[in-house]
């Protein structure tokens, strides 16, 4: 699981430069203290349950639920009337980018030898299944995205041995 978590910190990084904090989500925004050890705004993930099936051969397929919650401060005044309202803009823009960055991003695969193996980096793409949002505290906004991904076990199908395409010629005659 470590390689989906990995790829979509990477996608989030790549895509969207306004984040200050990518992690596994470790219960940073669940504390106590007046200060949260992140920066904002943040990414957090989780995989929050995947359902495994086998597919024989020692192989199994699974159904992943993996929460990504993007974090904001505003602490400006930013109602309607208010000169600082582009502060609430540019933070709805980074959850939609975020979200953008990540529907439909799926691992690809990747060279393992010279000799025509790779090794599949295990997801399929990923569906955005359910939205919502919560206050954190004052001026904390988290907004939670669930999608849900295929996953391979890791260990199951490590590596595909590359197939020559045959040349096909077509002709057409009049």
């Amino acid at each position: 699981m470590e390689r989906l978590i990995l790829s979509i910190e990477k996608r989030l990084r790549n895509q969207v430069s306004e984040l200050q904090t990518i992690d596994e989500d470790y219960g940073q925004l669940e504390t106590e203290e007046d200060t949260y050890p992140v920066l904002f705004p943040c990414a957090l993930i989780s995989i929050k349950a995947v359902e495994w099936s086998n597919c024989g051969n020692k192989k199994q397929m699974g159904v992943a639920s993996v929460q990504v919650t993007i974090a904001v401060d505003s602490y400006d005044d930013t109602h309607e009337a208010s000169l600082t309202n582009d502060k609430m803009v540019a933070n709805h823009r980074i959850v939609r980018d975020c979200n953008n960055a990540l529907v439909g991003f799926s691992g690809k695969l990747i060279p393992a030898s010279e000799e025509g193996q790779y090794i599949d980096n295990n997801f399929t793409g990923l569906s955005r299944l359910r939205q919502s949002s919560k206050i954190i505290e004052l001026g904390i906004k988290a907004h939670i995205f669930e999608y849900g991904v295929i996953v391979y076990d890791e260990d199951s199908v490590p590596y595909r041995t590359s197939i020559a395409t045959p040349t096909v010629e077509i002709k057409i005659n009049k």
